[in-house]
Parts: structure tokens; sequence; C-alpha cells
């Protein structure tokens, strides 16, 4: 009778732990990775410039913090922050920045396409940094871009370390700590190559 009595605490028991299994809710779903950054384009060759003879980021790799600004004029936000970015360009010129404007106009748009149309909009704007066209939107597809503004930040390195976009409530904040941290860290390096090469290092 005993035996019966276990027997039925057993099974009863490996029932409900069975049971808990069965109904128990599966667990949440690893969330995926976040994406990737693109990696780094060059301008296309022949592309107009303003403000700038036709830049290469390979040739600042190494000795400059990039910031790419995908913007057009027409975008409310974008002549919003103007004056933002122009605040953002002459704080850190000189310590490492090359804030690079990328326009690319709504698609279909003929105003935003006309060169002379976005040139009247640097001046009005008082945009002193370089800026390049880009009509076809390639800059726009290789980089991935879904919204106006979309910031870029390319460290001393050579690689995109942050993609801020207007979906940030504090963009501009946000990649100005991003540009400080990363000119900080272009003039430590500096610092610590010239020490090397110091013969009295």
């Amino acid at each position: 009778m005993k035996n019966s009595y276990k027997a039925l605490i057993i099974v009863g028991v490996l029932g409900a732990v069975m049971a808990a299994k069965y109904f128990a809710e599966p667990p949440p779903p690893t969330p995926p990775p976040p994406p990737k950054p693109p990696g780094v384009t060059e301008f296309p060759k022949g592309a107009k410039w303003f403000n700038s003879a036709p830049l290469r980021l390979a040739d600042l790799k190494g000795k400059k913090v990039v910031v790419l600004q995908f913007w057009r004029f027409e975008c409310a936000h974008c002549q919003r922050i103007a004056p933002d970015m122009v605040r953002l360009h002459q704080a850190f010129k000189d310590q490492g920045l090359v804030l690079i404007g990328i326009h690319t106009p709504a698609q279909g748009s003929q105003t935003e396409s006309d060169p002379a149309q976005v040139q009247r909009k640097i001046r009005e704007w008082g945009i002193p940094y370089p800026v390049v066209l880009d009509n076809d939107g390639l800059l726009w597809k290789k980089y991935d871009c879904h919204g106006y503004p979309t910031f870029f930040l390319i460290n001393k390195t050579g690689k995109i370390t942050h993609v801020i976009t207007a979906d940030d409530p504090q963009a501009i904040t946000t990649l100005a700590t991003a540009v400080q941290e990363a000119c900080a860290a272009l003039k430590e390096g500096a610092s610590t190559s010239q020490r090397m090469k110091s013969p009295n290092g």
C-alpha cells in the first residue's frame, strides 16, 4: 500500500513537471544584433563640389576625423539645424574635424538638383564647410540612408563608428559628443606618434 502511494506521488510529480514544461511560455527570442555600419565609400570622380576642391577620404585617413552630413535644402529639419552644423564646424575644425555636406536631392526634384540653387542655399545658410552634390543618389544608396539628415562619423582609422539620424531627439548633442571624443583620440594618437619620433622620447 505504501509502495502504491509512493508510486502515485512520483507519477503525480513527474506529471506536474512535464505539464509545466509543456505549458511554459517559450523564452523570448534573442534580439538580432544591431546592423553594422556601412563601409566607407569614396566620393564619385567628377562630382560637383562647393567650398572646396574635390576631397578623398583616403587622404584624410589617419589625419582627420570626418563627419558626412546627408541633407537637402528643402528639408525643414536640415534647415533648422544648419546653424548647429556651422557651430560644430567652427568648434572642432582646428581639432581635426572635417565636416562634409552631401547634398542628395529628393527623388525627382529639379529644384534641389540645380547646382545654382544649392549654391544659393549654401550662401544663404552661411555654410563654410565642403559640400558635394549627390544628384544621382549614389552616395545615399551606398551609405544606406533612409532619412534627412543622417550623419556618419569616420574616425582616424577610417572606420565609421557612429550613424546618427534625425530619429535621435538629441542628434546634434550625440554628434557633438562623438566628434569631441574622436578628435581627442586623434590628438592623443598624434602626440604619441610625435613622442615616439622624438630623439629624446
